[in-house]
């Protein structure tokens, strides 16, 4: 009797030192698990920075965009006051009507490229704040399941085996000591189990703990 009393203890302090190891283990990857979620936050700071770039790069090219029209018709009204006024006869005779109406032409031409050139870096730019938005939405998403999922197995003392993928549970002491004094089986991730070895009996834990 005083055997296996010795024995039970034996048991029992080996539970509790390998409790100790796994919550010593759980703690480490819950670090691990945290500073690679601040690392996300980072770098969807990062992105939400570049898209308010983006934006600021769109609203100046559409204030250049405004900028180039009124510029156009303010040359335009010239072009015009110069055929129509008469200061403007020593214009009008060394350029005929012919060579005004090539040089309307070319204005308007050139100012047409530029703005096609305008409103396609435009587009260009929203698309890419377009895409930005949407990798951050789906950043910000991704991180706030793995925060949550981070919570809840820090609340319930799960833990995942690196080799075989296996679940773990591990007991809380207090828990093990009570329902060890109590003669109940003690978990961890899963019952122990009675076996008799050498005409023996003794408890091992399962194999996935082994």
């Amino acid at each position: 009797a005083q055997r296996d009393a010795a024995r039970a203890r034996t048991d029992l302090e080996e539970s509790s030192l390998q409790h100790a190891v796994d919550m010593v283990k759980i703690r480490r990857e819950t670090a691990d698990k945290v500073q690679r979620a601040d690392a996300a936050l980072d770098r969807l700071a990062q992105l939400e920075a570049d898209n308010a770039r983006q934006a600021e790069r769109i609203t100046s090219l559409e204030s250049r965009v405004s900028l180039l029209n009124d510029e156009k018709n303010t040359l335009s009204d010239k072009l015009e006051a110069a055929r129509t006024r008469n200061a403007a006869d020593s214009f009008r005779k060394s350029v005929s009507g012919a060579d005004a109406t090539q040089l309307q032409q070319m204005t308007e031409k050139a100012f047409l490229r530029r703005e096609a050139d305008l409103a396609a870096e435009r587009d260009a730019a929203k698309a890419r704040t377009a895409y930005l938005t949407q990798s951050t939405k789906r950043l910000r998403v991704a991180v706030r399941q793995r925060l949550e999922a981070m919570e809840t197995e820090v609340m319930l003392g799960l833990d995942i085996d690196a080799v075989t993928g296996v679940r773990h549970t591990v007991p809380v002491n207090t828990k093990a000591l009570t329902a060890a004094k109590k003669g109940a089986a003690v978990y961890t991730c899963g019952p122990l189990h009675q076996v008799t070895v050498d005409g023996k009996q003794r408890v091992e834990e399962p194999a996935c703990c082994t």
